[in-house]
Protein backbone atom coordinates (compact mmCIF):
# COMPACT_ATOMS: atom_id res chain seq x y z
CA UNK A 1 0.00 0.00 0.00
CA UNK A 2 1.16 3.00 -1.06
CA UNK A 3 0.77 6.13 1.54
CA UNK A 4 -0.50 9.25 -0.19
CA UNK A 5 2.02 12.01 -0.70
CA UNK A 6 5.09 9.86 -0.25
CA UNK A 7 5.73 9.39 -4.19
CA UNK A 8 5.68 12.97 -4.27
CA UNK A 9 7.93 13.74 -1.64
CA UNK A 10 10.42 11.05 -2.74
CA UNK A 11 10.27 12.19 -6.42
CA UNK A 12 11.24 16.23 -4.55
CA UNK A 13 14.17 14.67 -2.36
CA UNK A 14 15.60 13.02 -5.78
CA UNK A 15 15.31 15.93 -7.84
CA UNK A 16 17.52 17.70 -4.82
CA UNK A 17 21.01 16.44 -5.51
CA UNK A 18 20.29 16.29 -9.05
CA UNK A 19 19.58 20.11 -9.20
CA UNK A 20 22.74 20.35 -7.04
CA UNK A 21 24.55 18.15 -9.54
CA UNK A 22 23.45 20.36 -12.21
CA UNK A 23 24.48 23.70 -10.99
CA UNK A 24 27.62 22.16 -9.95
CA UNK A 25 28.45 21.00 -13.23
CA UNK A 26 27.43 24.16 -14.76
CA UNK A 27 29.88 26.08 -12.60
CA UNK A 28 32.45 23.57 -13.73
CA UNK A 29 31.61 24.26 -17.44
CA UNK A 30 32.16 28.05 -17.10
CA UNK A 31 35.21 27.99 -14.77
CA UNK A 32 36.55 25.47 -18.11
CA UNK A 33 36.30 27.78 -20.59
CA UNK A 34 37.05 30.74 -18.70
CA UNK A 35 40.64 29.03 -17.73
CA UNK A 36 41.27 26.72 -20.94
CA UNK A 37 40.43 28.95 -23.87
CA UNK A 38 39.68 32.84 -21.97
CA UNK A 39 43.35 32.93 -20.22
CA UNK A 40 45.09 31.26 -22.94
CA UNK A 41 43.86 33.73 -25.47
CA UNK A 42 44.83 36.45 -23.41
CA UNK A 43 48.52 34.84 -22.47
CA UNK A 44 48.94 34.54 -26.36
CA UNK A 45 47.47 37.92 -27.55
CA UNK A 46 48.19 39.85 -24.29
CA UNK A 47 51.57 38.49 -22.98
CA UNK A 48 53.00 40.14 -19.79
CA UNK A 49 56.29 41.51 -20.14
CA UNK A 50 57.67 39.72 -17.07
CA UNK A 51 56.87 35.84 -16.97
CA UNK A 52 58.60 33.06 -15.40
CA UNK A 53 58.12 30.56 -18.58
CA UNK A 54 61.49 30.67 -19.94
CA UNK A 55 63.22 29.23 -16.72
CA UNK A 56 61.56 26.06 -16.94
CA UNK A 57 61.16 25.70 -20.77
CA UNK A 58 65.37 26.38 -20.25
CA UNK A 59 65.26 23.49 -18.00
CA UNK A 60 64.03 21.40 -20.13
CA UNK A 61 66.09 23.00 -22.87
CA UNK A 62 69.24 22.08 -20.82
CA UNK A 63 68.00 18.81 -19.96
CA UNK A 64 67.45 17.48 -23.73
CA UNK A 65 70.98 18.57 -24.64
CA UNK A 66 72.58 17.27 -21.56
CA UNK A 67 74.28 20.81 -21.15
CA UNK A 68 74.43 20.10 -17.48
CA UNK A 69 77.51 22.48 -16.14
CA UNK A 70 75.20 25.26 -17.47
CA UNK A 71 72.25 24.92 -16.24
CA UNK A 72 72.56 27.27 -13.37
CA UNK A 73 73.71 31.00 -13.38
CA UNK A 74 76.77 32.29 -11.44
CA UNK A 75 75.69 34.43 -8.95
CA UNK A 76 77.12 37.70 -8.09
CA UNK A 77 78.71 37.90 -4.39
CA UNK A 78 77.52 41.07 -3.43
CA UNK A 79 73.46 40.39 -4.70
CA UNK A 80 71.45 40.26 -1.55
CA UNK A 81 68.77 38.62 -3.25
CA UNK A 82 68.48 35.40 -5.05
CA UNK A 83 70.37 34.24 -8.63
CA UNK A 84 67.63 34.20 -10.09
CA UNK A 85 67.48 37.77 -12.28
CA UNK A 86 70.01 38.86 -14.35
CA UNK A 87 71.26 41.55 -11.73
CA UNK A 88 72.23 38.96 -9.11
CA UNK A 89 73.93 36.20 -11.42
CA UNK A 90 75.62 35.87 -14.55
CA UNK A 91 74.22 33.56 -17.23
CA UNK A 92 76.72 30.80 -18.30
CA UNK A 93 77.69 30.91 -22.51
CA UNK A 94 76.06 27.81 -23.08
CA UNK A 95 72.89 28.88 -22.02
CA UNK A 96 72.62 32.14 -23.65
CA UNK A 97 73.38 29.79 -26.41
CA UNK A 98 70.38 27.76 -26.21
CA UNK A 99 68.44 30.28 -25.26
CA UNK A 100 69.19 32.13 -28.42
CA UNK A 101 68.63 28.88 -30.51
CA UNK A 102 65.27 28.00 -29.27
CA UNK A 103 64.18 31.55 -29.38
CA UNK A 104 63.22 31.86 -25.88
CA UNK A 105 62.03 35.33 -24.72
CA UNK A 106 63.54 36.69 -22.34
CA UNK A 107 65.68 33.67 -21.99
CA UNK A 108 67.95 35.56 -19.92
CA UNK A 109 65.39 35.97 -17.24
CA UNK A 110 63.99 34.56 -15.22
CA UNK A 111 67.15 31.69 -14.53
CA UNK A 112 66.53 28.49 -13.74
CA UNK A 113 67.25 27.81 -9.80
CA UNK A 114 65.19 24.74 -8.96
CA UNK A 115 66.43 21.53 -7.63
CA UNK A 116 68.19 19.72 -10.50
CA UNK A 117 65.66 17.05 -10.91
CA UNK A 118 63.19 19.38 -11.98
CA UNK A 119 64.82 20.25 -15.11
CA UNK A 120 64.15 16.42 -15.76
CA UNK A 121 60.75 17.00 -14.77
CA UNK A 122 60.46 20.24 -17.88
CA UNK A 123 62.05 18.19 -20.44
CA UNK A 124 58.84 17.35 -22.02
CA UNK A 125 58.08 21.21 -22.69
CA UNK A 126 61.08 21.17 -25.47
CA UNK A 127 58.50 19.11 -28.12
CA UNK A 128 56.72 22.10 -28.56
CA UNK A 129 58.12 25.50 -29.86
CA UNK A 130 58.65 28.25 -27.64
CA UNK A 131 55.98 30.33 -28.38
CA UNK A 132 53.47 27.38 -28.49
CA UNK A 133 54.65 26.19 -25.35
CA UNK A 134 54.32 29.20 -23.69
CA UNK A 135 50.49 29.12 -24.30
CA UNK A 136 50.14 25.51 -23.92
CA UNK A 137 51.39 25.90 -20.72
CA UNK A 138 49.32 28.21 -19.58
CA UNK A 139 46.24 26.05 -20.67
CA UNK A 140 48.04 23.62 -18.29
CA UNK A 141 48.06 25.89 -15.49
CA UNK A 142 44.21 26.52 -16.09
CA UNK A 143 43.65 22.81 -16.05
CA UNK A 144 45.32 22.46 -12.79
CA UNK A 145 43.48 25.57 -11.21
CA UNK A 146 40.54 23.93 -12.07
CA UNK A 147 41.26 20.30 -10.40
CA UNK A 148 42.31 22.07 -7.74
CA UNK A 149 38.73 23.85 -7.22
CA UNK A 150 37.17 20.95 -7.92
CA UNK A 151 38.94 19.57 -5.05
CA UNK A 152 38.09 22.40 -3.06
CA UNK A 153 34.48 21.48 -3.31
CA UNK A 154 34.75 18.05 -2.74
CA UNK A 155 36.68 18.83 0.47
CA UNK A 156 33.45 21.17 1.66
CA UNK A 157 31.32 18.51 0.32
CA UNK A 158 33.09 15.81 2.91
CA UNK A 159 33.30 17.91 5.93
CA UNK A 160 29.49 19.34 5.21
CA UNK A 161 28.37 15.10 4.74
CA UNK A 162 26.09 16.05 1.52
CA UNK A 163 26.49 17.52 -1.76
CA UNK A 164 25.90 21.38 -1.59
CA UNK A 165 26.07 24.41 -4.49
CA UNK A 166 28.58 25.91 -1.69
CA UNK A 167 30.98 23.25 -4.01
CA UNK A 168 30.27 25.16 -7.13
CA UNK A 169 30.51 28.30 -5.63
CA UNK A 170 33.73 27.80 -4.58
CA UNK A 171 35.16 26.49 -8.41
CA UNK A 172 33.61 29.96 -9.71
CA UNK A 173 35.55 31.92 -6.60
CA UNK A 174 38.48 30.11 -7.17
CA UNK A 175 38.86 30.28 -11.24
CA UNK A 176 37.88 33.53 -11.39
CA UNK A 177 39.80 35.29 -9.13
CA UNK A 178 42.10 37.92 -10.28
CA UNK A 179 44.94 35.91 -8.34
CA UNK A 180 44.12 33.18 -10.51
CA UNK A 181 44.18 35.13 -13.61
CA UNK A 182 47.26 37.04 -12.84
CA UNK A 183 49.15 34.11 -11.47
CA UNK A 184 48.51 31.86 -14.86
CA UNK A 185 49.51 35.03 -16.99
CA UNK A 186 53.16 35.14 -14.86
CA UNK A 187 53.35 31.48 -16.25
CA UNK A 188 55.28 30.25 -12.70
CA UNK A 189 54.05 27.02 -11.21
CA UNK A 190 51.68 27.83 -7.89
CA UNK A 191 49.06 26.33 -10.11
CA UNK A 192 51.33 22.61 -9.72
CA UNK A 193 52.02 23.70 -6.41
CA UNK A 194 48.30 24.18 -5.07
CA UNK A 195 47.48 20.65 -7.03
CA UNK A 196 49.96 18.77 -5.13
CA UNK A 197 48.46 20.18 -1.68
CA UNK A 198 45.42 19.28 -2.93
CA UNK A 199 45.93 15.89 -4.01
CA UNK A 200 48.47 15.13 -0.91
CA UNK A 201 45.39 16.23 1.71
CA UNK A 202 43.23 13.98 -0.62
CA UNK A 203 45.23 11.18 0.45
CA UNK A 204 45.00 12.30 3.83
CA UNK A 205 41.15 12.18 3.78
CA UNK A 206 40.69 9.06 2.35
CA UNK A 207 41.12 5.73 4.14
CA UNK A 208 44.28 3.76 3.50
CA UNK A 209 44.34 1.55 1.00
CA UNK A 210 47.65 0.29 0.11
CA UNK A 211 47.84 0.16 -3.87
CA UNK A 212 44.66 2.91 -4.03
CA UNK A 213 44.44 5.88 -6.18
CA UNK A 214 44.41 8.29 -3.76
CA UNK A 215 47.79 7.11 -2.15
CA UNK A 216 49.61 6.67 -5.18
CA UNK A 217 48.30 10.45 -6.24
CA UNK A 218 49.56 11.96 -2.78
CA UNK A 219 52.69 10.03 -3.40
CA UNK A 220 53.17 11.97 -6.93
CA UNK A 221 51.95 15.32 -5.33
CA UNK A 222 54.24 15.09 -2.23
CA UNK A 223 57.17 14.17 -4.47
CA UNK A 224 57.22 16.15 -6.99
CA UNK A 225 55.76 18.97 -5.52
CA UNK A 226 58.70 18.50 -3.18
CA UNK A 227 61.44 18.37 -5.99
CA UNK A 228 59.74 21.54 -7.18
CA UNK A 229 59.50 24.13 -4.40
CA UNK A 230 59.65 22.21 -1.16
CA UNK A 231 56.00 23.06 -0.11
CA UNK A 232 54.38 19.89 0.18
CA UNK A 233 57.17 18.19 2.76
CA UNK A 234 55.48 20.40 5.59
CA UNK A 235 52.19 17.84 5.25
CA UNK A 236 54.53 14.84 5.84
CA UNK A 237 54.41 15.67 9.83
CA UNK A 238 50.38 15.58 9.78
CA UNK A 239 50.87 12.03 7.59
CA UNK A 240 53.10 10.58 10.53
CA UNK A 241 50.46 11.70 13.20
CA UNK A 242 48.03 10.04 11.10
CA UNK A 243 50.14 7.01 11.19
CA UNK A 244 49.65 6.75 7.13
CA UNK A 245 52.59 4.75 6.36
CA UNK A 246 52.11 3.62 3.58
CA UNK A 247 52.32 7.09 2.06
CA UNK A 248 55.24 8.47 4.03
CA UNK A 249 56.95 4.65 3.21
CA UNK A 250 55.97 5.11 -0.69
CA UNK A 251 56.91 9.01 -0.74
CA UNK A 252 60.79 8.07 0.55
CA UNK A 253 61.11 5.68 -1.80
CA UNK A 254 59.76 7.46 -4.78
CA UNK A 255 61.73 10.06 -3.80
CA UNK A 256 65.15 8.90 -3.42
CA UNK A 257 64.50 6.73 -7.17
CA UNK A 258 63.66 9.76 -8.57
CA UNK A 259 66.97 11.09 -6.88
CA UNK A 260 68.51 8.61 -8.36
CA UNK A 261 67.74 8.22 -11.64
CA UNK A 262 68.71 12.22 -11.45
CA UNK A 263 72.15 11.78 -10.46
CA UNK A 264 72.74 8.73 -13.11
CA UNK A 265 71.71 11.06 -15.93
CA UNK A 266 73.30 14.40 -14.54
CA UNK A 267 76.48 13.20 -12.97
CA UNK A 268 76.88 15.16 -9.39
CA UNK A 269 77.75 18.41 -10.64
CA UNK A 270 74.49 20.10 -10.77
CA UNK A 271 74.03 18.83 -7.28
CA UNK A 272 76.85 20.28 -5.97
CA UNK A 273 76.64 23.59 -7.64
CA UNK A 274 73.00 23.63 -6.29
CA UNK A 275 73.83 22.88 -2.96
CA UNK A 276 76.92 25.49 -3.11
CA UNK A 277 75.94 27.99 -5.05
CA UNK A 278 72.08 28.43 -5.52
CA UNK A 279 70.49 26.81 -2.31
CA UNK A 280 72.40 28.80 0.33
CA UNK A 281 70.40 32.02 -1.14
CA UNK A 282 67.30 30.95 -1.76
CA UNK A 283 66.69 32.14 1.64
CA UNK A 284 67.24 35.65 1.33
CA UNK A 285 63.91 38.03 1.15
CA UNK A 286 63.36 40.57 -1.15
CA UNK A 287 62.31 44.00 0.05
CA UNK A 288 59.50 45.34 -1.59
CA UNK A 289 55.91 44.63 -0.54
CA UNK A 290 55.22 41.88 -2.79
CA UNK A 291 56.59 39.85 -0.58
CA UNK A 292 53.97 39.03 1.68
CA UNK A 293 55.57 37.26 4.21
CA UNK A 294 56.47 37.96 7.92
CA UNK A 295 60.19 39.00 7.10
CA UNK A 296 58.29 41.33 4.03
CA UNK A 297 56.16 43.11 6.09
CA UNK A 298 59.35 43.67 9.00
CA UNK A 299 61.31 45.13 6.05
CA UNK A 300 58.77 47.34 4.93
CA UNK A 301 57.92 48.61 7.90
CA UNK A 302 61.36 49.25 9.76
CA UNK A 303 62.62 50.23 6.55
CA UNK A 304 65.47 48.57 7.26
CA UNK A 305 67.35 46.14 4.81
CA UNK A 306 68.65 43.82 5.29
CA UNK A 307 67.75 42.69 8.82
CA UNK A 308 69.86 42.91 11.83
CA UNK A 309 70.93 39.37 12.93
CA UNK A 310 69.01 40.17 16.19
CA UNK A 311 65.77 39.95 14.05
CA UNK A 312 66.53 37.47 11.88
CA UNK A 313 67.21 35.64 15.25
CA UNK A 314 63.68 36.45 16.64
CA UNK A 315 61.87 35.30 13.63
CA UNK A 316 63.78 31.98 13.47
CA UNK A 317 62.19 31.88 17.37
CA UNK A 318 59.44 32.67 16.09
CA UNK A 319 58.85 30.33 13.76
CA UNK A 320 59.88 27.35 15.69
CA UNK A 321 57.54 28.17 18.39
CA UNK A 322 54.94 28.33 16.12
CA UNK A 323 56.43 25.29 14.39
CA UNK A 324 56.58 23.47 17.98
CA UNK A 325 53.42 24.76 19.02
CA UNK A 326 51.01 23.38 15.49
CA UNK A 327 53.05 19.90 16.03
CA UNK A 328 51.95 19.82 19.70
CA UNK A 329 48.26 19.86 18.71
CA UNK A 330 48.72 17.89 15.69
CA UNK A 331 50.02 14.88 17.39
CA UNK A 332 48.48 14.80 20.60
CA UNK A 333 45.29 14.45 19.00
CA UNK A 334 43.23 11.03 19.27
CA UNK A 335 43.54 8.59 16.43
CA UNK A 336 39.76 8.48 15.89
CA UNK A 337 39.48 12.95 15.27
CA UNK A 338 41.63 12.05 12.00
CA UNK A 339 38.93 10.48 10.77
CA UNK A 340 37.36 13.90 10.44
CA UNK A 341 37.55 15.35 7.64
CA UNK A 342 37.63 19.07 9.06
CA UNK A 343 40.68 18.56 11.68
CA UNK A 344 42.66 16.96 8.62
CA UNK A 345 42.18 19.66 6.38
CA UNK A 346 42.81 22.01 9.52
CA UNK A 347 46.02 20.36 9.91
CA UNK A 348 47.23 20.97 6.39
CA UNK A 349 46.04 24.45 6.31
CA UNK A 350 47.61 25.11 9.58
CA UNK A 351 51.06 23.83 8.26
CA UNK A 352 50.81 25.27 5.09
CA UNK A 353 49.90 28.46 6.09
CA UNK A 354 52.69 28.13 8.54
CA UNK A 355 54.60 28.00 5.84
CA UNK A 356 53.55 31.16 3.45
CA UNK A 357 54.11 32.97 7.18
CA UNK A 358 57.24 32.48 8.10
CA UNK A 359 59.13 31.67 4.76
CA UNK A 360 61.58 34.56 3.90
CA UNK A 361 60.31 34.91 0.35
CA UNK A 362 56.03 34.24 -0.12
CA UNK A 363 55.08 36.41 -3.31
CA UNK A 364 51.41 37.36 -3.83
CA UNK A 365 51.16 34.34 -5.91
CA UNK A 366 52.23 31.33 -3.53
CA UNK A 367 48.91 32.38 -1.83
CA UNK A 368 47.18 30.14 -4.39
CA UNK A 369 48.40 27.16 -1.88
CA UNK A 370 45.31 27.98 0.30
CA UNK A 371 42.45 26.99 -2.60
CA UNK A 372 42.59 23.88 -1.71
CA UNK A 373 41.32 24.67 1.70
CA UNK A 374 38.57 27.15 0.62
CA UNK A 375 36.17 24.21 1.06
CA UNK A 376 37.10 23.82 4.30
CA UNK A 377 36.78 27.21 4.93
CA UNK A 378 33.93 27.67 3.62
CA UNK A 379 32.10 24.91 6.20
CA UNK A 380 33.98 26.86 8.99
CA UNK A 381 32.15 29.92 7.86
CA UNK A 382 28.81 27.97 8.55
CA UNK A 383 29.55 27.40 12.32
CA UNK A 384 28.90 30.67 13.22
CA UNK A 385 28.85 34.56 12.16
CA UNK A 386 32.40 35.43 13.69
CA UNK A 387 33.72 32.45 11.34
CA UNK A 388 31.78 33.73 7.93
CA UNK A 389 33.07 37.15 9.28
CA UNK A 390 36.82 35.80 8.91
CA UNK A 391 36.37 33.63 6.56
CA UNK A 392 34.71 36.40 4.19
CA UNK A 393 37.47 38.69 4.95
CA UNK A 394 39.80 35.95 3.74
CA UNK A 395 38.25 35.17 0.48
CA UNK A 396 38.72 39.02 0.08
CA UNK A 397 41.63 39.02 0.72
CA UNK A 398 42.83 36.80 -1.11
CA UNK A 399 40.57 37.54 -4.04
CA UNK A 400 43.48 39.62 -5.83
CA UNK A 401 46.90 39.36 -5.67
CA UNK A 402 48.92 42.31 -4.02
CA UNK A 403 50.47 43.26 -7.42
CA UNK A 404 47.36 44.36 -8.54
CA UNK A 405 45.71 46.39 -5.35
CA UNK A 406 48.42 46.94 -3.57
CA UNK A 407 48.83 50.56 -4.75
CA UNK A 408 45.20 51.48 -3.70
CA UNK A 409 45.22 50.03 0.21
CA UNK A 410 45.51 51.92 3.14
CA UNK A 411 49.12 51.01 4.75
CA UNK A 412 47.69 48.58 7.35
CA UNK A 413 46.23 46.68 4.77
CA UNK A 414 49.32 46.18 2.26
CA UNK A 415 49.88 43.41 3.82
CA UNK A 416 46.06 42.11 3.55
CA UNK A 417 47.34 38.37 2.13
CA UNK A 418 49.46 37.67 5.09
CA UNK A 419 46.90 38.85 7.75
CA UNK A 420 44.55 36.90 5.91
CA UNK A 421 46.94 33.76 6.26
CA UNK A 422 47.42 34.77 9.81
CA UNK A 423 43.50 34.17 10.10
CA UNK A 424 43.50 30.97 7.99
CA UNK A 425 46.24 29.66 10.53
CA UNK A 426 44.29 30.88 13.92
CA UNK A 427 41.27 29.15 12.60
CA UNK A 428 42.71 25.83 11.57
CA UNK A 429 44.54 26.33 15.33
CA UNK A 430 41.31 26.38 17.01
CA UNK A 431 39.93 23.63 15.39
CA UNK A 432 42.79 21.39 16.14
CA UNK A 433 42.38 22.77 19.80
CA UNK A 434 39.16 21.69 19.49
CA UNK A 435 39.53 18.11 18.64
CA UNK A 436 39.41 15.13 20.77
CA UNK A 437 42.76 14.62 22.76
CA UNK A 438 44.63 11.48 22.67
CA UNK A 439 44.57 8.74 25.26
CA UNK A 440 46.71 10.65 28.03
CA UNK A 441 44.76 13.28 27.71
CA UNK A 442 41.25 11.15 28.26
CA UNK A 443 42.85 9.46 31.15
CA UNK A 444 43.34 12.86 32.83
CA UNK A 445 47.11 13.87 32.56
CA UNK A 446 47.04 17.93 31.84
CA UNK A 447 46.66 19.11 28.95
CA UNK A 448 49.84 21.26 29.04
CA UNK A 449 52.05 18.22 30.00
CA UNK A 450 50.85 16.19 27.18
CA UNK A 451 51.49 19.47 25.00
CA UNK A 452 55.11 20.02 26.45
CA UNK A 453 56.14 15.92 26.14
CA UNK A 454 55.12 16.70 22.57
CA UNK A 455 57.04 19.74 22.07
CA UNK A 456 60.34 18.52 23.21
CA UNK A 457 60.00 14.92 21.97
CA UNK A 458 58.50 14.57 18.59
CA UNK A 459 59.44 18.24 17.42
CA UNK A 460 62.80 16.72 18.46
CA UNK A 461 63.08 13.74 15.77
CA UNK A 462 61.38 16.31 13.49
CA UNK A 463 63.70 18.94 13.58
CA UNK A 464 65.74 18.58 10.31
CA UNK A 465 62.62 18.72 7.96
CA UNK A 466 61.56 22.25 10.05
CA UNK A 467 65.15 23.15 9.51
CA UNK A 468 64.71 22.11 5.73
CA UNK A 469 61.58 24.29 5.23
CA UNK A 470 62.80 27.22 7.21
CA UNK A 471 65.84 27.70 5.05
CA UNK A 472 64.30 26.86 1.55
CA UNK A 473 62.42 30.01 0.62
CA UNK A 474 59.80 29.53 -2.01
CA UNK A 475 60.91 30.10 -5.32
Amino acid sequence: MTIPGTTATSAADARGPARVARFNRACLLVAAAWLLVGVPLTVKFRPMRAKDFPQFYMGGVIARHGAWDALYPVPHPDSPYNPGLKNDSAMRPRYAQLAAKYRVATGDEPRFIQPPPAALLFRPLVWLPYDLAYVAWAALMGAMCLAVAHLAGRFHERCAGRPSRVSGGLVLLICCSHLTYYVIRTTNIEMLMALSIALATLALLTPARPGGAATFGGVAALVVGGIVKYATAVLLPLAVAMRRWALVGWTAAAGLALLAVAVAVMGTGPFITFLADVFPRLSRPYDIDGNQSLKGMIIYHSGVFPLPAAVNAAVRVAMGAMLAALLALIFTRDREAWRRPEHVCAGAAALVAWLLIFSPLTWDKYYTYLFPFYGWLAWEAARSRGCALVVGGVFASLFAAWFNVGDFLPAPLTFHMLLATVAVLALAAGRLWAAPCCRACARGIPRATTTRAAAFGLIGELAPLASQVESAALL
